[in-house]
């Protein structure tokens, strides 16, 4: 049989990496976190996997997750409980670090487990999103006034 991959990720990473979730997060740290963490559950649904979410700081109470573990630092980094968790774990085969992170890149590769960076992550979260951007750049581009703005054609 086989084992269920174990996502752990650096959240605010995660968060950092993405545009949109980066700007929710100045205004509204928390909202960025729920963000994640629906994001996630539905990443979660549509696949077999444990996940493990790291945050730094203080737990709010309408950040939770009935699918998968959500750890806060409190006083300590997570990436202390990143590299923690990830030597508690047996099947290190088993483990995607989800980071940009190039120190816990680094611990995860030495203790065995896999990686992927944050902002490739993110696009596996939110499919057809750079798409849609391209698309969506495109259109303007086709409207003859802002492709004469672009290239200073009066």
């Amino acid at each position: 049989m086989q084992n269920l991959k174990h996502y752990i990720i650096d959240g605010n990473n995660l968060i950092g990496k993405d545009a949109f979730l980066s700007k929710i997060q100045r205004a509204d740290k928390q909202n960025a976190r729920r963000q994640v963490v629906a994001l996630l559950e539905t990443f979660a649904r549509s696949k077999k996997i444990k996940i493990s979410l790291h945050f730094d700081g203080f737990p709010d109470e309408s950040t939770k997750s009935n699918i998968f573990q959500i750890n806060f630092s409190f006083k300590k980094t997570a990436d202390y409980f990143i590299k923690k968790e990830i030597d508690i774990r047996a099947n290190k085969s088993d483990i995607i670090v989800v980071t940009s992170d190039s120190n816990i890149i680094q611990y995860a590769k030495v203790s065995g487990c896999s990686s992927i960076l944050s902002e490739q992550f993110i696009a596996e979260l939110k499919p057809g999103k750079p798409q849609d951007d391209e698309e969506e750049r495109i259109k303007q581009l086709n409207n003859i006034s802002e492709f004469k703005k672009l290239f200073g054609v009066d």
